[in-house]
This record gives C-alpha cells, sequence and structure tokens, in this order.
C-alpha cells in the first residue's frame, strides 16, 4: 500500500507556526501604519536580529535531507510539475470532435502525470507534500463518477488507467466539464492547485524550509509554481 492509500484511510493534518506571519502583519497592512517604536527596531538593527533569531529557531529543528531523500523530494517536485503542466495543457484544448484523436493523446500524458506523482509519494514523508497528494487524491474520487464517462478508472493503489474504447465513443462535453478553464472549482483547476501546492511543499523541503514559508533563511524568496504561470505558458 502506498504511503498516499495508507493516508486516505487515516489522515493526518499538522498545524504550522504562525510566529513570523503575525510578526510581519498582514499583507493588506501598509508601511505608513508602522509605528515609532518600528523605526526605532529598524534603526537600532534589533529587527534584523529578531529575523536572524527566527530562522536560527527554525534551523535548528529541521535537520539536512541525505541525498536520497533529496533525489525524492527532487523526483515529487518534478513530477508535480508535470502534472500541473499537462493538466494546463490540456484544459486550454479545443474539445470539439474533430479534435477527439488529439485529446485522447492529451488525456494519455495527463494520465501518466497524474499517476507518476502518486508514484512518487512512495518515497515521501514530509506531512505537507502528502496531504496536497492527499487532497488530490480526494477530489479524484469527488469526481470519480464524471471521469468514468470519458474512460478513466481509480484504481486501489490511487493511480488512475484510461480505456481509450470508452473514450472513443465518450461525450466530449463531458471532458470540458471536467478540465473547464473558465469554472474555478472545475477539477481540472483543483488539480492544478494540489499539484502546485506539492510542487511548493516539495521545494520547502529541499531549500529546508518546510514550514511552508515562501522565503528561504537566507530571505531569498522561493521557486514557487503558480496556476497563472501555468497559464502563461499554453496559451
Amino acid at each position: 500500500m502506498s504511503v498516499i492509500s495508507s493516508l486516505v484511510n487515516n489522515s493526518t493534518t499538522s498545524s504550522s507556526s504562525s510566529y513570523f506571519s503575525s510578526l510581519l502583519g498582514s499583507s493588506s497592512t501598509s508601511t505608513s501604519s508602522l509605528g515609532l517604536t518600528d523605526y526605532a527596531m529598524i534603526k537600532s538593527g534589533a529587527y534584523y536580529k529578531l529575523m536572524k533569531a527566527y530562522y536560527a529557531e527554525e534551523d535548528s529543528t529541521s535537520t539536512s535531507l541525505s541525498e536520497e531523500d533529496e533525489k525524492s523530494y527532487t523526483t515529487a517536485k518534478s513530477a508535480a510539475e508535470d502534472l500541473a503542466q499537462s493538466t494546463a495543457s490540456l484544459m486550454s484544448s479545443d474539445f470539439s470532435e474533430d479534435n477527439r484523436e488529439d485529446l485522447l493523446a492529451s488525456l494519455k500524458s495527463w494520465v501518466e502525470d497524474y499517476n507518476s506523482l502518486i508514484e512518487s509519494t512512495d518515497d515521501v514523508d514530509d506531512t505537507a507534500t502528502l496531504r496536497q497528494v492527499l487532497w488530490l487524491t480526494q477530489s479524484t474520487s469527488a469526481n470519480e463518477n464524471l471521469l468514468s464517462k470519458i474512460g478513466i478508472t481509480v484504481n486501489s493503489d490511487n493511480t488512475l488507467s484510461l480505456d481509450e474504447d470508452t473514450f472513443e465513443d465518450a461525450d466530449l462535453t463531458t471532458l470540458k466539464t471536467l478540465f473547464s478553464r473558465s469554472q474555478t472549482s472545475s477539477y481540472g483547476n483543483n488539480v492544478i492547485s494540489k499539484a502546485a501546492a506539492t510542487y511548493n511543499a516539495a521545494a520547502s523541503v529541499i531549500s529546508g524550509t518546510s514550514t511552508g514559508s515562501a522565503y528561504t533563511a537566507s530571505a531569498q524568496y522561493a521557486n514557487t509554481l503558480s496556476a497563472s504561470s501555468l497559464f502563461d505558458t499554453t496559451t
């Protein structure tokens, strides 16, 4: 049984620290709201020391990845990116009958990328990363009926199988509904969201910031994946 399969039967969650976000305040707070105390902290260097202490604490609670573990997370990260990209490509397709052959090729590629991500998590134990893939499988289960109408079966290990004969006779409206770009709650948009979140979670583990922060310990913005950037590459 894969890691994700076991999590489906016994979901686990973990809480993350909100210390740093509370320290910086919400993104809607303008710089004009900074008080004299804030400026004094910055001027004296106390703010820098506070940030340095925060990241030192984060580093002290984390352990370096072994070469094998880093390879596992790199594989998961790559698989998540491939799935997000193939989903965005499928969602940008022409869903007309004349394009059925190309749609089948795109769907086959998408199923392969989906399965690669599921299988890549077998050697991953980071809760944040696994949680995103778990939510992905739950979204797939919720859409299992529609997926079956286009020839996709959800296997016991959470991978997918595609029956090409069923797809050949399927109503393409169902495929368009599943992978609608305009409907924010569509299955396709959910897949992209979870794949991007998996990519970012795995990237955080690799960079040593597994708390989910977008910043590394050196205060550099981490490389992240977003739905908007994916659609920019497919249009």
